[in-house]
């Protein structure tokens, strides 16, 4: 009994994991660079929330085949780009692209979201990144039918786990 108990363990978290990508360390450290900059271009040490975060890494690997905004209620924004710089500049191209953006730099510097998440994939040489704004650590966008889409390959990824 213990056994079939354990097996059936096992199998739902294998089931979540394949549901809810976990983010790949590795790529942990290109959403952190994105973080620092933000926080140095707003000047502020913002928050990061974990629902935020989630959000923000499920629409980085959502944009790899379907780049298009979510939209924003007022309790939240979010910000998305891509780019295939090379490794050492693509975050900071990709932050200096939403501040040379009258609308993006609005909401990155809007001192009313003091909460966000950043998400970060590379597919192929190609990286995603975005950023979800909250006025609150749990403020996120209501989740909306999911449309089919295109899975990645798993060999056509560095850091999405699909």
């Amino acid at each position: 009994m213990r056994r079939l108990v354990a097996l059936l363990a096992a199998a739902v978290i294998a089931l979540a994991l394949s549901i809810n990508p976990v983010p790949d360390p590795a790529c942990a450290s290109d959403a952190g660079r994105v973080l620092a900059l933000i926080r140095d271009a707003r000047g502020d040490s913002i928050l990061t929330a974990p629902a935020l975060t989630a959000e923000a890494w499920s629409r980085a690997l959502e944009i790899t085949t379907d780049y298009s905004h979510a939209g924003a209620d007022g309790r939240w924004a979010e910000i998305l780009a891509w780019n295939s710089y090379p490794e050492d500049v693509t975050e900071a191209a990709a932050v200096r692209a939403w501040l040379d953006s009258p609308g993006h730099r609005a909401i990155l510097l809007d001192g009313a979201y003091t909460h966000l998440g950043v998400g970060a994939v590379d597919v192929g040489h190609k990286h995603y990144y975005a950023v979800v704004f909250g006025t609150a650590p749990t403020t996120a966008p209501a989740k909306q039918p999911v449309r089919p889409r295109a899975t990645i390959p798993p060999s056509d990824t560095e850091c999405a786990r699909t």
